[in-house]
């Protein structure tokens, strides 16, 4: 995030994939964004707002399906509508990829069963006085099942929201200025009056007449933490204000984010397994079914996987389905390539257009349209007939897919390393000799 002309830029907030689809949050959040960025300028004498934020949707919810189930209250008209101008851009569908995943978010709504029902806004610190919290967390039931959205007066509405927004103001202070507490507080020596006894025991009415009044000195976790300087001296030195220039020039019902709608899409990954006679030398082939056994058993639910084999020819052996049980698990490890299934030649870069093809013809429709997912290429790297990884690489770079490449055995590896680099993916390696066990080869996976 970083303060651009008064305005913060490059703000994610990420909703966990254990909420269950419900776009009225969405609608709720852009409102309460509205409402904070109008707060947060007033407060600072115009010269702070948010200027882009970025609302991460999980992969879990479906933003092209519409369920007639849903309550179409402003919400959710306000949150569609937004959805349907950001899908319109090309820009926005290509960038999803970039969004951070939800633990690297530094704002998350979390489901209500994991934080907090419906408290309000929350910042976890973890840091010294005048550093950035580490995240902000809110609770799903913050927006869902609190009186400060519920079915009220638009007056009553408008009342709640504002308070919500001055809870989430004083978060930001410690999220984003590093202050402790209230910031309200003035000065940091403070006094309180306690009657102790002279012997340090409690006063009672036994011993009353030996008690005397002791001035205590009191301080704010703000002063503990910041060596007595209070929050005012805090913010006054802090970069986002000494950096100004000069208050906005905009009006405060101007002083609102424009948000962008990022949604990650579930993973979708094809699998393109050499299937040359040269992988049946050292056992290889029985050891990369054996890997990808592993492979799938582990992969997460949820994940679309798909398989094809390659040779001069390759084989669709599995068009993309998703993972949700062991059926489907045991059902993809039973298209694996066997050793019968081999022939001669190699033509990586027609195994490379078939797993493009794949992912751009299977699967949810609603998927398919979209830049980008992965391909899994484990080979021997020997190319023997065209298309070439050369000859494909303009169509490749086109459709966003990244390529990852386990390289096997000793040969040349140059052509799969071009390929993985050249697409953002990850080249790996493995001997697969006899002697050598399966755990390189299975470590591979997952790098």
């Amino acid at each position: 995030m970083k303060l651009v002309k008064n305005g913060y830029e490059g703000l994610y907030i990420a909703i966990s994939n254990k909420v269950p689809e419900d776009w009225s949050l969405v609608g709720k959040l852009v409102w309460l964004l509205h409402a904070f960025s109008r707060s947060l300028f007033a407060k600072t004498q115009k010269n702070l707002y948010l200027r882009k934020v970025s609302i991460v949707v999980p992969e879990t919810w479906n933003p092209l399906q519409e369920k007639p189930e849903y309550e179409r209250n402003e919400y959710y008209m306000s949150a569609r509508g937004l959805w349907a101008a950001n899908w319109n851009t090309t820009w926005n569908r290509r960038m999803y990829k970039s969004a951070p995943n939800f633990e690297n978010t530094p704002m998350r709504v979390y489901h209500s069963g994991d934080y907090g029902g419906n408290e309000p806004p929350r910042t976890v610190k973890g840091t010294p006085c005048g550093e950035a919290g580490r995240y902000m967390h809110f609770s799903s039931g913050f927006f869902l099942d609190n009186a400060a959205f519920g079915d009220t007066t638009q007056f009553e509405t408008q009342r709640s929201i504002q308070n919500a927004a001055s809870k989430f103001f004083f978060e930001w202070a410690k999220f984003k200025w590093g202050v402790f507490d209230s910031l309200q507080q003035q000065v940091c020596k403070k006094f309180k009056e306690e009657k102790v006894s002279k012997d340090g025991s409690p006063c009672t009415e036994h011993n009353e007449d030996d008690c005397y009044i002791l001035g205590i000195e009191e301080k704010s976790q703000q002063c503990q933490h910041c060596n007595d300087r209070t929050v005012e001296d805090l913010l006054l030195q802090h970069p986002d204000f000494t950096s100004l220039l000069s208050p906005s020039s905009l009006n405060q019902n101007d002083a609102v984010p424009e948000i962008d709608l990022f949604f990650r899409p579930p993973r979708r990954i094809v699998l393109c397994l050499d299937a040359s006679t040269s992988m049946l030398e050292g056992n290889r082939l029985s050891m990369v079914r054996n890997a990808v056994r592993q492979f799938i058993y582990t992969v997460s639910s949820g994940t679309y996987v798909g398989i094809i084999s390659f040779n001069r020819m390759s084989t669709r052996r599995q068009d993309l389905i998703e993972i949700i049980d062991e059926d489907e698990r045991a059902f993809l490890v039973s298209r694996l390539p066997k050793d019968e299934s081999v022939a001669s030649g190699t033509s990586i870069g027609k195994a490379i257009l078939r797993g493009i093809n794949m992912l751009q013809q299977s699967g949810p429709e609603y998927l398919r349209t979209m830049d980008g997912g992965e391909i899994l290429l484990l080979s021997d790297g020997l190319e023997w007939n065209t298309p070439s990884v050369e000859e494909t690489m303009e169509l490749v770079k086109l459709s966003g897919v990244r390529v990852n490449t386990i390289s096997l055995g000793n040969s040349d590896t140059n052509v799969l390393d071009y390929l993985a680099l050249a697409t953002k993916g990850t080249p790996s390696y493995s001997l697969v000799q006899p002697e050598e066990s399966l755990v390189a080869l299975t470590d591979a996976f997952y790098r």
